[in-house]
């Protein structure tokens, strides 16, 4: 019976330590919900509201800290059988709110989910989903059912700003900025109504609505709202309707997985649309207007797929030309110069990349292959 016994406590400090060790370390806030309405952090880096859960002992429970615009420490303890948090004590710096995420916001985060000043303990059900740097945890007031979402990774401060788009894949096809266009898209750190606010144009037209992160890596335009001129060709018009609808799927809410690599003037942003698939490819810099306006001889492959070699068929002779070859993320990964019209991709991993053709005055044009 003894040894039952000891089983038993086995098993439970077991359990208590596995919860410890699944909840501990550096959660960034990413959004609560208070009373049915869900409140997004508008906050980035080293900004991002965090709660840290520590497995160092205090003198009332384990410690954990905080931090939204004033700093914050405390007590907890976790119930391993309910899965379930006790914030038992918690206490907060009285600064003001100097960044974008507001007073309003941190004192209904503290006082209607973490903590309610009563001296009373707070009970908070927990749960933990995702693996990695996916991994989402949801703290549920148990009281009065609001809840905060937290992830692994902070919201990226490097996709602030103005990216100009480069082309798009829809439906698996190519689609290349028309002539004499500019299209970007623009994440700003100015408040809306609920997230933050973007901006973006196509040919002839403006589109404007908010942005929020998602703790699973990825982020969602909704609200938008897009101007009414006249385009002056329905070559204008197709590609704005690609551009808004197609793409950025300006009449609903969209979610989009994103990459972005490099850094500085040479960074690239990809953008995915998870209910229909489609890519926008974006860089910090424009493309020149001999980047758009693509020669008039068009450039094929042979072969598509290909599994070591690129026979580049065009009615000019392209040696001499300069070529790059990007991945389906927008890096380059071979940059040369043609001696033949074969180019070696013996080198590439399977899967899809896009090839561009150029001399100093035209560009021929971006053809896409898939690699075997």
């Amino acid at each position: 019976m003894k040894q039952f016994y000891l089983l038993l406590i086995l098993l439970f400090s077991f359990n208590l330590i596995s919860a410890q060790n699944e909840i501990s370390g550096d959660w960034y806030l990413f959004n609560y919900n208070y009373n049915g309405t869900t409140y997004y952090n508008t906050d980035f880096g080293e900004n991002n509201p965090i709660i840290t859960f520590s497995n160092t002992q205090g003198s009332n429970g384990l410690d954990f800290s905080g931090m939204v615009c004033n700093t914050h420490v405390g007590s907890y303890a976790i119930n391993e059988v309910d899965n379930t948090i006790s914030i038992i004590e918690m206490a907060a710096t009285l600064e003001g709110c100097y960044y974008n995420n507001t007073e309003d916001f941190e004192y209904d985060y503290f006082h209607e989910i973490l903590w309610d000043g009563s001296g009373n303990p707070t009970n908070l059900s927990y749960n933990i989903t995702g693996s990695v740097n996916n991994q989402v945890l949801q703290l549920t007031n148990i009281e009065n059912s609001n809840y905060a979402i937290y992830g692994w990774i902070p919201q990226p401060p490097e996709i602030i700003g103005n990216w100009f788009l480069s082309s798009m894949e829809i439906d698996s096809n190519i689609i290349n900025n028309i002539e004499n266009t500019l299209p970007t898209i623009q994440f700003e750190e100015t408040l809306g109504f609920l997230g933050l606010n973007y901006t973006g144009n196509a040919a002839c037209n403006e589109i404007s609505g908010e942005y929020f992160f998602n703790p699973q890596l990825t982020f969602n335009l909704h609200f938008a709202s897009i101007t009414l001129a006249e385009c002056d060709t329905q070559e204008e018009v197709s590609f704005e309707n690609t551009y808004f609808y197609d793409l950025l799927n300006a009449s609903d809410s969209t979610e989009f997985d994103y990459e972005i690599t490099g850094t500085g003037d040479d960074a690239s942003l990809v953008i995915t649309n998870l209910t229909n698939g489609n890519k926008g490819f974006y860089g910090r810099q424009a493309l020149s207007i001999d980047e758009n306006q693509f020669n008039s001889s068009k450039i094929s492959l042979d072969r598509n797929p290909v599994s070591n070699s690129l026979e580049v068929s065009t009615s000019q002779n392209l040696i001499g030309s300069n070529y790059e070859i990007f991945s389906i993320t927008g890096k380059r990964v071979i940059v040369s110069k043609l001696n033949s019209n074969s180019i070696n991709v013996n080198q590439l991993h399977s899967g899809l990349y896009f090839l561009k053709v150029s001399t100093d005055e035209n560009v021929f044009e971006t053809v896409k292959f898939i690699k075997d």
